[in-house]
């Protein structure tokens, strides 16, 4: 973790840590804003640029992730958190933290891409996922879930919000299948018919 100072003339205090994570040559001097921006990535300079203006107009606490460019074009993620430091009503300075949260970021993104990547085959293939703990009834559906029950997707699933959209042929069935498990704990599945909203069947494992 590196640690920063900076007042209304820029920085005039960077940890060893903080030349590290920038790449740069631990003998050297803080970085004025201009030279600052010129290490963040284009697409989020203009966004730094006016955190900056912003927190000089009026002093106050933040968090902000971005991008930076090191001498030798690697791209990181910087994680920086601040206070201002206030005397007589003036605004004297900022002194801050800042962490290197590069695998987190890249981590964090591959979920998402897995996450869409996944909901895009469930809703070719049809296909729904869902979480269950019969503990505190907490229940997750996916977006192919609710499509397949017909709920909208504000809707909180709940075991009678499911059972409402089980054919009455099949309900008592469906009950057994999730007390059994429960007392056994074990896996069910069995296929029942679902009565979706405009009266079709369709046979579905849930």
């Amino acid at each position: 973790m590196g640690s920063w100072a900076f007042d209304p003339d820029g920085f005039y205090y960077w940890s060893p840590e903080l030349f590290r994570m920038h790449g740069l040559d631990l003998a050297g001097k803080p970085p004025n804003v201009q030279e600052y921006l010129d290490r963040v990535h284009p697409h989020d300079r203009e966004s730094m640029a006016d955190l900056i203006k912003g927190i000089l107009a009026k002093a106050s606490p933040f968090d902000a992730t971005k991008r930076i460019v090191r001498p030798n074009g690697e791209v990181r993620y910087i994680r920086c958190v601040s206070g201002p430091v206030i005397e007589n009503q003036t605004l004297k300075k900022y002194v801050g933290s800042a962490i290197d949260v590069t695998e987190h970021e890249l981590l964090t993104q591959e979920l998402r891409r897995r996450e869409a990547y996944l909901t895009e085959a469930q809703r070719l293939s049809h296909t729904g996922s869902f979480g269950w703990r019969p503990d505190t009834g907490e229940i997750v559906w996916s977006d192919e879930t609710h499509r397949i029950f017909e709920y909208d997707r504000s809707v909180k699933p709940t075991i009678d919000s499911l059972a409402q959209r089980v054919h009455p042929e099949d309900r008592a069935d469906f009950k057994r299948s999730l007390i059994a498990p429960l007392r056994e704990r074990q896996i069910s599945s069995m296929p029942i018919a679902c009565c979706c909203l405009m009266g079709e069947s369709s046979t579905s494992t849930p």
